[in-house]
């Protein structure tokens, strides 16, 4: 089929050009969840590898579900494939957190094909929201993300991190996006200014004092996201880019898959960290019947985290907290995960955890984490 007019955001496109591959389709079903790229399952024509199915994902040059076409430069995919390939050989054989191999990269065609984490895995948010998650498995979830995430920052090798982030060092975008979608948008959504937030027209009442030191805050954070150059970050470690794996009956993990990669950069390592605890948080407060797990899930992390950090950095962990209290600020009016009055608390609450979080002792920290 000629390459003119083709189009592999569309079922049949994409099974005429999959023939010519390895990975011919038995049956191509589009997947929703992410919001980046075009995704698919395929169930295959023949086994490759073992496997029966793969995922396909495939990139215009703008968010595949922004109805503005919000631009993204199709390079996101070219860092997300670096950053998978790192990370598999970085990773200890075994671990139960892994990360998806990548089969084929077609940069000519912006299409990745890789490793399926599993026709009946769940995100870790939907697994959690729907009940599932016992006490038990919520320990075992948070302290293998920790350890994980821990490695990735701190201890797997100093000189093969070193190789990943020079990899990623060009992704000055993914950096723009991390500033932008949080820290360029606090003022704006306090004070009642963004059409995007369910609490525009009747914003929480906060101080200008508050008001003025969360924007300092904001931008100094901001700063540091845009010049960072030594450490190296996911850029989306949250729970709807966790996928469980489990086993048959559903009772227990065979492997834990973090996904999409496109941000992965050079930035702060209290990032990663705090935009996963609020996720959680979020499902704490919004899911009140899950609020223990979720509680759980939130202290083994950190506890498997920060002991495999044996640095301690205190300004790691208040960046962390003041990322969280930004991401309850900025996320929970534009996710809508309630009504306008119990967004307007989190909200006020996000802009108390950033203040008092980015200023926390360190013998304040743990107490923070729970």
């Amino acid at each position: 089929m000629s390459t003119i007019g083709r189009d592999l955001a569309k079922v049949s496109d994409l099974r005429e050009y999959l023939e010519s591959t390895p990975f011919a389709a038995e049956e191509i079903v589009m997947l929703s969840g992410g919001s980046a790229n075009y995704a698919f399952r395929i169930k295959l024509k023949t086994s490759y590898n073992g496997r029966s199915t793969v995922i396909v994902k495939h990139a215009k040059p703008y968010v595949a579900t922004s109805l503005h076409r919000f631009p993204f430069d199709l390079a996101r995919q070219r860092f997300e494939v670096e950053a998978l390939k790192h990370v598999h050989a970085l990773n200890p054989p075994g671990s139960l957190v892994t990360v998806p191999r990548v089969n084929l990269f077609d940069e000519k065609e912006n299409v990745i094909i890789m490793d399926d984490c599993g026709p009946n895995s769940v995100t870790l948010k939907q697994f959690v929201i729907d009940g599932q998650c016992t006490p038990a498995l919520a320990e075992k979830i948070g302290g293998a993300l920790g350890s994980f995430l821990s490695g990735l920052h701190h201890t797997w090798g100093r000189m093969g991190v070193s190789r990943l982030i020079e990899a990623l060092r060009g992704n000055e975008q993914g950096k723009q996006i991390s500033a932008w979608a949080v820290y360029g948008r606090l003022s704006s959504t306090i004070r009642g200014e963004d059409p995007m937030s369910n609490i525009s027209e009747n914003p929480p009442e906060i101080g200008e004092i508050e008001l003025k030191k969360m924007e300092e805050i904001g931008k100094e954070i901001s700063a540091g996201i845009l010049s960072a150059e030594e450490n190296f970050v996911m850029g989306d470690f949250w729970t709807g880019n966790i996928l469980l794996d489990l086993d048959d009956g559903g009772s227990d993990i065979k492997h834990i898959f973090i996904i999409d990669w496109e941000l992965a950069k050079p930035g702060l390592h209290g990032l990663d960290v705090g935009q996963f605890c609020a996720e959680v948080d979020l499902i704490r407060r919004f899911h009140s019947l899950n609020a223990d797990v979720s509680s759980r899930i939130i202290a083994s992390f950190f506890h498997s985290y920060s002991n495999l950090n044996a640095e301690k950095d205190v300004a790691l962990y208040q960046t962390a907290l003041a990322h969280w209290g930004a991401h309850l600020v900025i996320w929970t009016p534009r996710v809508q995960w309630g009504g306008p009055a119990e967004t307007r608390v989190v909200v006020k609450d996000g802009v108390k955890l950033l203040l008092e979080g980015y200023e926390c002792p360190e013998d304040g920290i743990e107490r923070r984490f729970q």
